[in-house]
């Protein structure tokens, strides 16, 4: 049985010692960055677990309500392994072994080519974090929502499943301006986008939630529960 001991503030992991600027302590991004990142990653999730998103892969369907879609926190120990990432601008993911941990944390990165200097650091979370969402409508997903080898070697659809695997616990992101873009990373753990796991158990909303836990039925999440991933 895996075991963790996590900090949790409003729905937030935290550090201990976090300013009133960031969450993390020593962080390079804003309050606003970290909101904005967390925040679209749950709507999102909200919207497939209440099966609001089109499903690309078929005409007029949309992918299929989630039983067990878990509300993610915020993670800043991902946060810094994301910012060190980033702000070497090198337009590549991450080494796994550079990662807190090479086996359980996944990335999703982008890079938006602009010349404009100030951009808002909520808009850029935002436009990375949409960018990936729109897999599902553009590309999507069979309807059983089995991460098989072939949805895993399509490379237009593996950054949603991760933001939208069931069992992940946390994220954390960062931005770096770039010579001439911005380069954002999000890193998730609990190991998304394991061949053969189901993306999320289809059927009604929170109808598989963990443990004697209230479901935040209006959003169709299940509340951030600790638990091991492969049970």
């Amino acid at each position: 049985m895996l075991q963790i001991t996590l900090l949790t503030l409003c729905g937030t992991l935290f550090q201990l010692g976090h300013s009133a600027d960031t969450w993390c302590p020593d962080s390079s991004m804003s309050i606003a960055f970290e909101q904005a990142a967390m925040d679209a990653h749950n709507d999102f999730r909200s919207l497939v677990a209440r099966g609001l998103v089109q499903n690309g892969m078929y005409v007029g369907v949309n992918a299929p309500m989630a039983a067990n879609m878990q509300s993610m926190n915020y993670d800043c120990n991902a946060e810094y392994a994301a910012y060190e990432h980033v702000k070497t601008c090198d337009k590549k993911p991450s080494p796994p072994e550079e990662r807190p941990d090479s086996f359980n944390f996944l990335e999703n990165m982008h890079i938006l080519e602009t010349n404009e200097t100030s951009l808002n650091d909520s808009f850029i979370a935002q436009t990375a974090i949409s960018t990936w969402a729109n897999e599902l409508k553009d590309t999507g997903i069979p309807l059983d929502m089995v991460f098989t080898r072939e949805v895993s070697q399509n490379k237009m659809i593996t950054n949603v499943t991760k933001m939208i695997w069931a069992k992940l616990w946390t994220i954390g992101c960062a931005t770096q301006k770039c010579d001439r873009f911005y380069f954002t990373s999000c890193m998730y753990f609990y190991r998304a986008n394991k061949l053969g796991k189901n993306i999320y158990n289809i059927g009604a909303t929170c109808n598989e939630c963990r443990g004697m836990v209230e479901c935040k039925a209006l959003k169709g999440l299940c509340p951030f529960t600790p638990f091991d991933p492969d049970e």
